[in-house]
């Protein structure tokens, strides 16, 4: 270090420079009874305007007032104002070091550090940390004080506890502040409060816990299975999710509920005790709510425990709920197999009724059991000539199933995509229950790109039958449609009853114009409806 570089503190030998900030640079010094310390030293410069300055000086006044009552914020030993160059210093209390050589290899140890140098830490040593310093925040906010900028590099060991430094931008919380803090760390309201600082403190919390980048929030490391302890990263996923919302509404109230949460956590299975199970329907709450982390196996585990646990019924008429949906078709509906034609439409998004458990709507634990797609035909099947795609079936509503649990399956679906231009459009499904012959039951609408529609409607007997067909009944095809699938499931009783799906092909009037959607509408009388699968030609 050049002599000429050297601040002149009364007081203090500065011994080396460990650090520079946007307001001054740090160095490594001892005072006059030999004690080494960090000190600050802030001078005027271009890039800094007066009313910066002010702010610092702001902050470490308003700090000072709170901090020697905390063993988790930086201890600031004194203050030195009005220096010959116009500026002010301040010394505090030394980070461990990183070296442990002398004072030329000197270089403060942060918890920025220990994440670029070891990655990833243990679940444990992550909420270690994170403890001390929502006791950090908790006693500024007590005060009335806000941090803005919670981030690694201002978090320093100290004997190897914790503590938050970096003190110059704290101020009130009703003060009227310019943008600051980190990008990735700053919560998107603005650094305006303590939710501000919790929500820096969850994405602190989530790249320990995770050694991902705070940007990458809320995604896992493709090797997350293998971690030791993933199931105690899992039980951490409520109190990530809670602390780095957008919405401060939803975010922690406070430092100490933070802290409460993570102590409960501590306790748990995961980190030495036996709580996971309480965790666990929380996770998967906030993980349906889009809060949570991961969207790949992460959340496919937690979906999975959710879906399991659900009785039957309950697990079965969620399907037609729209928050649940999505996670109910990734968890009852098939993956669509690559490199399917086109043709053979997807409606992966559109499946309210899996082939595996009870078709549609019940109260009855025993049919919600037995009255599945049985052996009918399922998945890259060819009927009558024509190959679908069978995963799952759209059902839609009716007055008889009304009756039974009102306004819960849609009567309509709509914006079916399809994007092509055909000839002819085939459909594959039946109805349960039924209505007199010639009674339109439901209409196909089709969308053209030119913003034109056309509509088939489906005639009971005409054009479908019901899925549950009589022996006595008419067994072949109908007037308008063939029947080209038969079986049976565990609830009906096969001498008596068959399971039947219905073929229907439309020719298109307008087979030049591409057709840009198709639309589903029950007539919402006694039959309701399914499609099972929709092919064009």
């Amino acid at each position: 270090m050049n002599a000429a570089n050297i601040p002149q503190i009364p007081g203090y030998t500065v011994l080396i420079p460990i650090g520079r900030g946007a307001y001054g640079s740090v160095y490594l010094a001892e005072d006059s009874a030999g004690r080494r310390v960090a000190l600050k030293v802030v001078t005027p410069q271009v890039e800094l305007s007066d009313k910066m300055l002010q702010r610092e000086l702001g902050g470490l006044r308003r700090f000072l007032t709170v901090a020697e009552s905390s063993p988790y914020l930086v201890r600031i030993h004194e203050m030195i104002e009005n220096l010959p160059c116009g500026g002010f210093a301040y010394a505090m209390e030394l980070a461990d070091s990183i070296h442990a050589h002398g004072v030329a290899d000197y270089a403060p140890l942060t918890l920025r550090h220990r994440l670029k140098t070891e990655g990833r830490m243990p679940v444990q040593e992550a909420v270690r940390i994170t403890l001390g310093l929502c006791e950090a925040l908790k006693h500024l906010h007590g005060q009335g004080l806000v941090h803005r900028d919670v981030k690694p590099g201002n978090v320093i060991f100290v004997h190897g506890q914790p503590k938050l430094a970096d003190l110059g931008l704290i101020s009130g919380e009703g003060d009227s502040t310019s943008a600051v803090g980190t990008r990735g760390y700053h919560a998107p309201e603005g650094a305006r409060g303590p939710k501000a600082d919790l929500f820096s403190l969850g994405k602190v919390l989530y790249e320990m816990a995770t050694g991902c980048d705070r940007q990458d929030f809320p995604e896992l490391p493709q090797e997350f299975p293998t971690f030791a302890d993933s199931k105690a990263l899992l039980a951490l996923n409520p109190i990530l999710a809670k602390a780095c919302t957008a919405d401060p509404a939803k975010r922690y109230p406070s430092a100490a509920r933070f802290k409460r949460d993570l102590m409960v956590l501590q306790a748990g299975k995961y980190l030495g005790g036996s709580s996971w199970g309480r965790w666990g329907a929380g996770a998967v709450l906030l993980i349906s709510l889009g809060w949570g982390l991961g969207r790949g196996w992460w959340q496919q585990q937690e979906e999975q425990r959710f879906w399991r646990e659900l009785p039957t019924v309950e697990r079965i008429n969620r399907a037609y709920q729209p928050e649940a949906a999505a996670s109910w078709r990734r968890h009852f509906i098939p993956n669509r197999p690559k490199g399917l034609d086109p043709r053979q439409i997807d409606l992966t998004g559109f499946y309210n009724g899996a082939l595996s458990q009870s078709l549609f709507l019940t109260l009855n634990p025993g049919e919600a059991m037995e009255n599945t797609w049985g052996t009918l035909p399922k998945g890259s099947v060819s009927l009558g000539g024509i190959p679908f795609d069978i995963r799952g079936v759209i059902h839609l509503s009716g007055q008889n199933l009304e009756s039974r649990i009102p306004k819960l399956m849609p009567a309509t679906v709509t914006n079916i995509p399809v994007g092509l231009r055909c000839k002819m459009i085939h459909f594959v499904g039946a109805t349960q229950w039924g209505d007199p012959p010639g009674t339109v039951v439901c209409r196909y609408r089709v969308h053209y790109a030119d913003g034109s529609s056309a509509v088939m409607p489906v005639e009971f007997e005409w054009d479908v039958q019901s899925w549950w067909l009589r022996r006595e009944d008419n067994q072949g095809d109908l007037k308008r449609a063939k029947r080209v699938g038969q079986g049976s499931n565990a609830r009906l009783d096969s001498n008596r009853w068959t399971l039947s799906l219905y073929l229907q092909t439309w020719n298109n009037p307008k087979p030049d114009l591409e057709v840009k959607s198709i639309d589903l509408e029950s007539a919402m009388l006694n039959s309701s409806p399914f499609v099972a699968g929709i092919t064009v030609e």
